[in-house]
């Protein structure tokens, strides 16, 4: 009988012990409403040297969305809190040594007064070997901050217009000539968003989440201790009983 209350024991515990993992791990599992959507001018390309010494790069604009609640419409759609701009570039080369991304840069300009802020993807980057493939963004930033950061002027409809640019250079030495060849873009305006606060709006679509789901991770960090500290609980407390019995 003590060998059954036992083993009863321990399902029960490794039961309690899995529901909290599950409470731990589905937040993270379940990704935020992410939109993902190509900017106006998705490709631009750079080419430096000639004959057998040449660089050749090129870029892929895109940026992301995502909505956690309610905060700002952006383009019309929306609302959303956060925003994303990524930049995925593609380098060849051919008799060129020492191959560095010197910069990737792109400088959010506020459409009314011209303030700006510019955010440095990567800097001195290598480039060890052709052909390389890289993606650097600017991580999740949230709206507001970033307003912050361009110093935004709303217009007279509360919008705010932040146009996008874009700067690359890559560089390298010829292996054979060995005089210095750069590829660059010089700042060029990939996209223009329009932000506008959206307090209580739903999102987009009419797709709901809950909003337990999108809770600070640390709601579901404080589950998974309670629960854990209840299944030891439970399972010494059967020992005992049985111990008892």
């Amino acid at each position: 009988m003590r060998q059954r209350t036992g083993h009863r024991t321990y399902v029960v515990a490794a039961l309690i012990a899995a529901l909290a993992l599950t409470l731990f791990t589905i937040p993270h599992v379940l990704p935020h409403k992410l939109l993902t959507d190509k900017l106006d001018l998705g490709t631009l390309t750079a080419h430096a040297g000639s004959g057998s010494e040449w660089i050749n790069i090129r870029l892929d604009l895109e940026s992301a969305l995502t909505w956690s609640g309610h905060s700002y419409t952006v383009n019309g759609s929306g609302p959303y809190d956060y925003v994303q701009l990524k930049c995925s570039i593609h380098v060849e080369f051919d008799n060129v040594e020492n191959v560095v991304i010197d910069f990737i840069k792109i400088r959010a300009l506020d459409h009314l007064d011209h303030s700006y802020h510019t955010y440095t993807l990567a800097s001195n980057k290598p480039v060890s070997s052709s052909p390389y493939d890289g993606t650097f963004s600017t991580g999740q930033m949230s709206i507001s901050v970033h307003f912050n950061d361009v110093e935004a002027t709303p217009d007279d409809q509360d919008r705010r217009w932040i146009r996008y640019y874009i700067a690359v250079r890559v560089s390298g030495t010829g292996a054979i000539s060995g005089e210095t060849l750069t590829a660059e873009i010089d700042y060029t305006w990939f996209n223009t968003y329009v932000y506008k606060y959206a307090s209580g709006s739903s999102p987009p679509g009419g797709d709901k989440i809950s909003s337990w789901v999108l809770a600070w991770p640390g709601a579901s960090l404080a589950g998974l201790i309670i629960l854990a500290c209840l299944a030891f609980w439970w399972a010494r407390r059967e020992l005992r009983r049985g111990a008892r019995a």
